[in-house]
């Protein structure tokens, strides 16, 4: 009766959600004390999430069924972002050319740089391919990833720890 419940709990998407929610938290508390880099809140949330998905036995799949509905609302919360560049657009206007020359070369050297260190290393292509997007936004990233034949965990794992 009581694994029943357990199991039916844990199957709920909120589960994974507050799971998410909760590891973070931790992860947050932690650098604040700290002020370590290494004690990045989504670096450790991710460890300890795993942690305790390896610890309890929960599959992937089920806790990712409430980590989708975190997934949803990244895209969302990154057009929020697009209101207070409106509100600054004649700077951004006025400083176009610089701008784009710095997405530009920002872009190259990322990419290059992914490419160059991945091909000395000897990673696997689809390595490659999951780490090449790592310079934009989380819901960017995750599409890029699926595109070009990467693995959208990795590619957002890359994407928080150059945060």
């Amino acid at each position: 009766m009581q694994i029943d419940f357990l199991n039916g709990l844990v199957s709920m998407p909120l589960f994974g959600i507050l799971l998410s929610l909760i590891a973070f938290q931790i992860g947050t508390l932690l650098y604040k004390k700290t002020q370590l880099s290494i004690l990045n809140p989504l670096l450790v949330a991710s460890v300890l999430i795993m942690v305790f998905l390896l610890y309890f036995g929960i599959n992937y799949e089920t806790y990712n069924f409430g980590g989708n509905y975190i997934s949803f609302f990244l895209g969302p919360a990154t057009v929020v972002l697009a209101v207070p560049l409106y509100k600054k657009i004649r700077l951004l206007k006025s400083s176009a050319l610089p701008i784009l020359a710095g997405i530009i070369a920002g872009c190259i050297t990322g990419i290059s740089s992914i490419l160059a260190l991945s091909s000395l290393l000897g990673l696997d292509d689809t390595i490659i391919r999951s780490l090449a997007p790592k310079s934009v936004t989380t819901p960017i990233g995750i599409e890029i990833s699926k595109q070009i034949g990467g693995l959208p965990a990795i590619t957002v794992a890359a994407i928080k720890q150059w945060i």
